[in-house]
């Protein structure tokens, strides 16, 4: 009986710890490329670290991670987990996108520890102080704004890395270093959005009461997942040490 306690903390534990987060919203033809393999993606599918989230056209997912990092992707994009690790002194998260669409909202690993921080494009290297920013990673060039806090975009190509506050916008094309940010346009704020199905007034500097208790209502049901497991592995731990502390008869 020991050993099948043992083996089930084993087995559990093992399952926890390579889930990094929870798709909290999908729709359309949604994809997870994991050690080669293909897999449909639907509302409440755990994500791993080096998962490949992938949308196709008519398709859009959301996902919550341990920390409370939020990444929505849009239509068409590839997005990828490259590090994600919660252990303490070791935090960081890792992310990228290779094409596509995509929103950011950091979580505590980029609000504890920025510098841990990343998302990579195809052509940049984004740091960040505790923000909202987002993405549009074409063939022609990356456009990179941020709506809360502030960002860093650093060009692959070189060069010093650039400043990208609240209000402003960047773009970096293949090998060239990232324009002067200025202020965006709701117009381009929309262009970046339209596949996020955000509108242009939602993506101000501010975030406004309703979109704060819309996000903390669509959190709830993804971090009461998390605790189910975390309750599941300590009863299980209970019991062991219960049972090895238990006289024999």
């Amino acid at each position: 009986m020991m050993k099948k306690l043992i083996l089930l903390i084993v087995l559990v534990t093992g399952i926890y710890a390579k889930m990094v987060g929870v798709v909290s919203a999908a729709k359309g033809d949604v994809e997870v490329l994991r050690e080669g393999d293909t897999m449909e993606v639907q509302v409440g599918f755990e994500v791993n670290e080096k998962d490949t989230i992938t949308t196709h056209s008519n398709a859009k997912a959301q996902i919550f991670f341990k920390d409370k990092t939020v990444i929505t992707i849009g239509k068409d994009s590839e997005f990828t987990i490259s590090e994600f690790i919660l252990k303490k002194g070791e935090e960081k998260a890792s992310f990228s996108v290779s094409k596509g669409l995509f929103k950011a909202m950091t979580g505590a690993v980029g609000q504890k520890y920025p510098e841990k921080f990343s998302i990579k494009t195809r052509t940049t290297s984004i740091g960040i102080r505790g923000t909202h920013f987002f993405g549009k990673i074409s063939s022609e060039q990356d456009s990179i704004a941020c709506t809360q806090g502030a960002i860093t975009v650093q060009s692959d190509a070189g060069g010093l890395p650039v400043e990208v506050n609240a209000g402003e916008i960047t773009f970096v094309a293949l090998g060239d270093l990232p324009t002067p940010p200025r202020a965006f346009s709701a117009q381009e704020i929309q262009q970046i959005s339209s596949s996020l199905d955000e509108s242009s007034e939602e993506m101000t500097t501010e975030t406004t009461t309703e979109n704060e208790k819309m996000q903390e209502t669509q959190k709830s049901f993804i971090f009461e997942k998390f605790a189910v497991y975390e309750s599941f592995i300590d009863k299980i731990i209970t019991d062991v040490k219960d049972k090895v502390t238990k006289p024999n008869p």
